[in-house]
């Protein structure tokens, strides 16, 4: 950052990255048709491989926007804008940008009060992309249960992700090595608070678990997301078509992901222990050794 002579105006140079994810999952689909064009062309062939994402490409994706946003959240943030055009790309580093939309994750200052006593958070979506919000944000019927302050006694964070989710519940051991020295970072300051969520808050941090598992959705199936229609209203109600060539546990997270009711849904701190992931980069570390899928 820097100052002008004056003082008077702070500037921020930003990261410059190579481009965003949905121009590299536009780039795939172009390769893909190109491939399917010109079946005898063995370059073509390999450069759609080469740009596919695939389970592995995708969990990298997860991993690395789903830690984004468990430092986020832990500082109760929510992001509400999370899509491939909000996603950079920087040497194969995918990173979350464009924060314009973000509101506390707990509502509080953007949130009303019902006769019952109970919270809503009152989030605009006019300016977001419906192919990737949240069916609560939709409906403006976001619940915010629980406290952003630590408690006791509740239930781990992500355990209404499982049956079969693929998803470990949520611990407040979790490393939080991954917050540290980045723009938001240690999830825990040294004799402070304890900043990560207690087990039994629901806010809107849920809503951005959905937009991710919507963008690792559509870069599964190889297409743009619906904006309207029969296939969009059955997204909307967690609905989610099974993904060809992807692992029965990978497509049961990114279902879980999706979930109707956001209490179901996984935390990022959750998703970031996911088995899924952990299952598709030990499955693409077999392939890279000697001898693995590739041969000697």
């Amino acid at each position: 950052t820097e100052r002008d002579r004056d003082g008077e105006h702070l500037f921020m140079q930003l990261e410059l990255c190579d481009g965003t994810l949905a121009s590299a999952r536009e780039r795939a689909i172009e390769l893909a048709n190109a491939a399917r064009d010109v079946p005898d062309d063995a370059g073509a062939r390999r450069r759609a491989a080469d740009a596919r994402f695939g389970e592995w490409k995708i969990a990298r994706v997860l991993r690395q926007i789903a830690a984004a946003l468990a430092c986020a959240h832990a500082r109760n943030v929510a992001h509400l804008d999370v899509k491939p055009d909000n996603i950079l790309v920087k040497d194969g580093v995918y990173k979350l940008g464009d924060w314009g939309r973000a509101a506390p994750a707990d509502g509080v200052g953007n949130q009303s009060f019902g006769a019952s006593g109970g919270r809503s958070a009152s989030v605009s979506v006019e300016d977001g992309d419906a192919r990737y919000l949240a069916p609560e944000l939709l409906r403006g019927e976001v619940r915010v249960e629980g406290s952003i302050h630590p408690s006791r006694g509740g239930r781990g964070a992500g355990e209404g992700a499982g049956g079969g989710s693929g998803l470990e519940p949520d611990s407040p051991t979790v490393d939080d090595a991954m917050c540290g020295g980045g723009p938001f970072g240690s999830a825990q300051s040294a004799g402070g608070p304890n900043l990560s969520l207690p087990g039994d808050f629901v806010g809107l941090d849920r809503a951005d678990i959905f937009s991710l598992g919507a963008t690792a959705f559509e870069l599964a199936r190889g297409a743009p997301l619906p904006s309207h229609g029969d296939e969009y209203q059955a997204l909307r109600r967690g609905e989610v078509p099974a993904l060809r060539g992807f692992s029965v546990s990978f497509q049961q997270m990114v279902a879980g992901m999706m979930r109707e009711d956001p209490t179901a849904r996984p935390t990022a701190r959750a998703l970031l222990k996911s088995q899924a992931l952990a299952e598709a980069e030990r499955a693409e570390e077999d392939k890279r050794k000697p001898g693995g899928l590739f041969g000697a």
